[in-house]
């Protein structure tokens, strides 16, 4: 019998806990012909172990790949390089969603779809839009993101296999920060069809592992701006119309850059220490703005690049 998903779950010192939350997607997918492809991040635990026990435990096609201290973007396109399921979807342990694979799974069967999302819940109503009943391209979708009227989660959204690999829509390799917005914008861009099915994106706290502290670099969130950047040359490629280019270019992008300067500052840099990393980089240069900017954007980018004593973080 052909697989029709792919289950890609990254994996780091999660321990028990791993059990729980493939017991949980399996009584999800029942009915299903799933795989599941466990990806082990480095574990210092018994992580392995447990992934092992369950996949016997519960009776389930899956394989744990052990992928030692290769950064996220190289961890999930491991995933997807391969899931044989005609489509694939990510599971974060430590971010999950209440049960969409089977309403995700069937309408994207029905619309031929590429990519496939469902609708935020009525508690984020304001940024909520109803794509389900027209039809709608990535391009309008990623406008939609970017101009801040709706949002989407990667660890809720379904794709072809087909699509994924025929297009390369991987994740960059070096990434360890900004790789899920670079992955969604970029899947949306290269698509041919997407599809919002009706089925409410909700968080399943109650399944998920808790978050742990990382001793991350400070400075890892230029990750984020150069993320960004890559979207920016894919909306050449894509030959996005001028507005839409304009609007990433002249108010995303600076807002980006801006997010990493208030993380900074937040962290206890001075300015003066923050334009000079800004600087080296380069990413001095991308604070720009254009009459269409929007206006707090414009104010803060002034602030910051002329009246550095007035800048507050966000």
């Amino acid at each position: 019998m052909e697989t029709e998903l792919s289950v890609i779950i990254p994996m780091k010192n999660l321990g028990e806990s791993i059990k729980e939350v493939l017991k949980t997607v399996n009584n999800c997918v029942q009915g299903i012909n799933v795989e599941y492809i466990l990806l082990d991040i480095n574990s210092k635990d018994n992580t392995m172990i447990c992934a092992l026990d369950s996949v016997k435990l519960y009776g389930l096609n899956g394989r744990v790949i052990q992928c030692g201290k290769s950064l996220y973007g190289a961890v999930l396109n491991s995933g997807l390089r391969n899931a044989q399921g005609l489509y694939s979807t990510f599971v974060f342990p430590r971010h999950m969603y209440k049960c969409f694979i089977p309403e995700y799974l069937q309408a994207a069967k029905e619309n031929l779809a590429d990519v496939v999302f469902g609708k935020l819940p009525d508690s984020e109503k304001g940024k909520s839009l109803n794509f389900s009943s027209v039809k709608i391209t990535g391009q309008e979708m990623f406008k939609a993101i970017i101009s801040g009227y709706t949002s989407l989660d990667l660890g809720a959204m379904m794709f072809k296999t087909l699509y994924i690999n025929s297009r390369k829509v991987y994740f960059d390799d070096e990434s360890s920060v900004g790789y899920a917005e670079e992955y969604i914008y970029k899947s949306l861009l290269l698509a041919d069809k997407i599809h919002q099915c009706d089925c409410v994106m909700e968080r399943d706290e109650s399944v998920e592992v808790p978050k742990t502290a990382s001793a991350a670099d400070d400075f890892a969130c230029f990750g984020r701006i150069e993320s960004m950047m890559r979207i920016d040359e894919l909306l050449e490629y894509c030959s996005a119309d001028d507005d839409l280019k304009e609007k990433f270019e002249k108010e995303k992008i600076p807002d980006t850059v801006l997010n990493c300067v208030d993380s900074l500052i937040n962290h206890g840099y001075e300015i003066k220490t923050i334009k000079k990393a800004l600087k080296i980089k380069g990413y001095d240069k991308l604070l720009t703005v254009s009459q269409k900017t929007n206006k707090s954007i414009k104010r803060a980018v002034f602030n910051f690049n002329y009246m550095p004593w007035m800048y507050k973080p966000r």
